[in-house]
């Protein structure tokens, strides 16, 4: 799936401008940005609901500008404001999905079922759409994308309104689909990134409809994140001590027996426990600290 100098204006408002993104099969890829950044559009465009004002968009080799159908053929859509049919009962509706999806019959029971277990919608079955909450709405969203999927996912905001446990059941299931088989990848739009950043192997930024910078999540922690790591000591008093003889360590605070330290660099990490260690200082876990929102709040900081 790869976009090539997007534009995109609506009225006065450059939705898109000059954005770029190529996503790897067998991958989840997250696009991350604020509201309004752009991300709805770009799904907009993949898709083929939408047309580029200028720039390429393919997916799989086919031009989606030029062959919106095909295009369609292979990639299912997660949309943030769902759209589905108001009279129709949950049930129906999928299995009507599957149907003008292409699903073969004897799948079609076993497609809904699943999609009906994983997004918590068993209850609400034979409700009618346009009667369900705005929670059960984007489940039911879920649900339709799940039992009609193809190849690829292109999911636009699609946790809004979930809860917890319907949302890492949901997690899980779509970290093992895109493994499964050769060809899969998705593309995952968000606002959120601290509560996404497991999720995703690869991060692009978009920022007022231009994407800024591509990567991994470790990628981007290393190069605009200090290495900090919060240890967990069980003689805290002794670690301090031992700590403060080290070089290019600095204690940013304590709690309790847990110590925050800015390092030099990641690879400082081994060497210190084996410091601590030697001095029978254990150490009951230790994790590295900052978020890809964090990132985020740095690359905005910039110069565009």
């Amino acid at each position: 799936m790869k976009t090539t100098d997007l534009f995109k204006r609506y009225d006065k408002v450059l939705a898109l401008n000059q954005a770029n993104l190529m996503v790897e099969e067998g991958t989840i890829h997250g696009l991350f940005g604020a509201n309004g950044a752009g991300k709805s559009t770009m799904i907009r465009i993949l898709t083929g609901i939408t047309k580029p004002d200028a720039g390429d968009v393919s997916i799989k080799g086919v031009d989606v500008v030029s062959d919106p159908v095909q295009a369609r053929s292979i990639c299912t859509p997660v949309v943030e404001i769902p759209l589905l049919y108001k009279k129709m009962r949950l049930y129906e509706m999928l299995e009507f999905y599957c149907e003008i999806g292409g699903v073969k019959d004897e799948e079609i029971d076993e497609r809904i079922e699943e999609a009906l277990y994983l997004t918590g919608t068993g209850d609400i079955l034979n409700k009618r759409f346009g009667k369900m909450s705005l929670g059960q709405q984007h489940r039911s969203e879920v649900a339709r994308a799940i039992s009609t999927s193809n190849d690829i996912l292109l999911m636009d905001e699609p946790f809004i309104g979930i809860d917890i446990d319907t949302k890492r059941r949901l997690k899980i299931h779509f970290r093992k689909w895109v493994k499964e088989e050769p060809g899969r990848a998705i593309l995952f739009t968000s606002h959120n990134l601290m509560e996404n950043e497991g999720f995703v192997d690869i991060i692009t930024f978009l920022m007022n409809g231009r994407t800024m910078e591509t990567g991994s999540v470790d990628h981007f922690k290393n190069k605009y994140l200090k290495p900090t790591f919060m240890f967990e000591l069980d003689d805290i008093n002794s670690g301090i001590l031992e700590l403060q003889k080290m070089e290019h360590v600095k204690i940013e605070k304590v709690e309790g027996n847990k110590i925050w330290l800015s390092l030099q660099n990641e690879y400082q990490v081994k060497e210190m426990i084996k410091k601590l260690s030697i001095n029978d200082i254990g150490v009951n876990n230790f994790q590295r600290e900052g978020s890809v929102e964090d990132v985020f709040s740095k690359l905005m900081e910039v110069p565009q």
